[in-house]
């Protein structure tokens, strides 16, 4: 029956695109996305455009309803002179001066995407087909931010999406009935794409958090491994370590010390399910933290990775 589901999706989405009155259907506004470590069973119709893309900033708000979005194809900042220049500055004073010029372009940039009525830079699951209540904006954008229009964003509460393709950046369009705008300066109300619900879902697994298992497990093999191979196998199971640092690092927690808790909490309990708890949840179980990864996803991971490494 799961696989009746499916091809009832399948026909529902050539249902959604096609023109009864001619007889025709446009194959191009389907888009059949791939991800690894599903089943065919998972598959699902979306009625709207997927952006496997982050947002710009991860304090930027999760879900929009009701959204207007501004598409746009310029830089999100300022521009450069098309001349060979030289900018002298001597001391603090001059160098404030160029910072509140620079903020003052991203100001009125801004203000141009907030008098037009965007309320989205986009990077996120947009679905135009879902009715909601209250107007946000969305900014996406072709090209880059500067990290100083990205605060500034951030501050208006206008998410953002950068470095979205130029072949998405149409079917956007095309799906929210936007004008793609190729200076902010031309952005007007009307060009806006207006889209039901658009919301960040997670794609992807967090299985780094579940590496010290792994490295846990490598060690309590290399001790009964009697000759020299358990110095290869302890040199393995540091590498996998340097993962978990590595995420708690970037977590903003000490590395050496999150890393040596995790490993102790695991043998106290005898529990191999205990990861960084990079989100600060409170809790170091993965299961309460509803992180899981397919066993021959990872295997085949470490596998590649351990091929790469052997490589002369």
């Amino acid at each position: 029956m799961r696989i009746v589901r499916v091809y009832a999706q399948l026909i529902r989405a050539v249902l959604a695109v096609a023109d009864k009155e001619r007889k025709d259907v446009n194959l191009d506004m389907i888009k059949l996305d791939g991800r690894a470590g599903g089943l065919l069973e998972q598959s699902t119709l979306v009625r709207g455009i997927v952006l496997h893309k982050d947002l710009s900033h991860s304090q930027m708000r999760k879900e929009t309803k009701d959204a207007k979005i501004a598409i746009l194809t310029c830089p999100f900042e300022p521009p450069k002179p098309k001349t060979k220049h030289k900018l002298d500055i001597t001391n603090a004073a001059d160098y404030k001066k160029l910072q509140a010029a620079e903020q003052n372009y991203f100001k009125d940039m801004i203000e141009q995407v907030k008098k037009a009525g965007a309320n989205f830079v986009s990077i996120w699951h947009i679905s135009p087909f879902l009715p909601c209540p209250t107007p946000p904006l969305y900014v996406v954008c072709q090209w880059g931010f500067d990290d100083e229009a990205n605060h500034l964003l951030l501050a208006a509460d206008i998410p953002a999406v950068r470095w979205v393709g130029g072949v998405e950046i149409e079917m956007l369009a095309i799906a929210t009935e936007g004008r793609i705008v190729p200076r902010a300066q031309e952005l007007s109300a009307s060009k806006l794409g207006k889209a039901g619900c658009i919301r960040e879902v997670p794609s992807g697994t967090m299985g780094d958090k579940m590496i010290v298992i792994q490295a846990r497990a490598v060690e309590s093999q290399a001790d009964s491994v009697s000759s020299v191979g358990q110095y290869a196998a302890r040199a393995f199971a540091d590498a996998l370590l340097g993962l978990a640092e590595a995420l708690a690092a970037n977590s903003g927690l000490s590395p050496i010390h999150e890393v040596q808790r995790i490993k102790a909490l695991q043998q106290q309990t005898n529990c191999p399910y205990y990861g960084i708890d990079c989100m600060q949840t409170g809790t170091n179980d993965m299961r309460e933290q509803q992180v899981w990864e397919p066993f021959a996803s990872k295997k085949q991971q470490i596998l590649l990775a351990t091929q790469v490494g052997l490589k002369p």
